[in-house]
């Protein structure tokens, strides 16, 4: 048992397979005594993995392969320092986030792919620094604009002076 209540999954299910969870009963002869039975039993369980493959440090992971530091992902491949994450690959530090791939730093954000720093938005594409924005693709310093390509800081550019400027 871990000091501070907590317990990894598999050591949980060891005990539940050897002694169970069941107490002898016995006089309780005060609060404090109730309290310190319940600590003794009241444990959070920690590293819940399943049907998982290569997943370390991480919580509440439900069909996921390649997982590092990350919480409460699902159907995901190769994630790191992720949160709140699903149907996703190749993601780092990414939260709130499904349907990506090949993102860094994606948060609130669906269908996006190879773009960073992207908040609040859904369907970007080869884009960075993007807020709040719908459909875009290869653009960069975006905030509030919908079905756009080449436009930098809310400017549109030809598909030429962008890739230039990008340089």
């Amino acid at each position: 048992m871990n000091k501070k209540g907590l317990e990894t999954l598999d050591n949980m299910k060891k005990k539940d397979q050897e002694n169970g969870w069941m107490l002898e009963k016995r006089e309780i002869q005060d609060l404090n005594e109730l309290l310190a039975i319940w600590n003794s039993i009241n444990l959070t369980t920690t590293e819940r993995v399943y049907d998982s493959l290569n997943v370390s440090k991480s919580d509440t992971i439900y069909r996921c392969e390649n997982v590092y530091h990350s919480t409460d992902t699902r159907d995901s491949k190769n994630l790191v320092f992720c949160d709140f994450c699903g149907n996703s690959m190749f993601l780092l530090a990414c939260q709130r986030t499904g349907s990506s791939n090949f993102c860094i730093r994606v948060d609130d954000s669906k269908n996006c792919s190879n773009s960073y720093n992207v908040i609040c938005s859904n369907k970007i594409m080869n884009s960075f620094f993007i807020q709040d924005c719908f459909d875009l693709y290869e653009c960069m310093f975006c905030a509030h604009i919908t079905s756009r390509k080449y436009c930098i800081a809310n400017m549109q550019f030809e598909r030429e002076e962008y890739f230039e400027i990008k340089k």
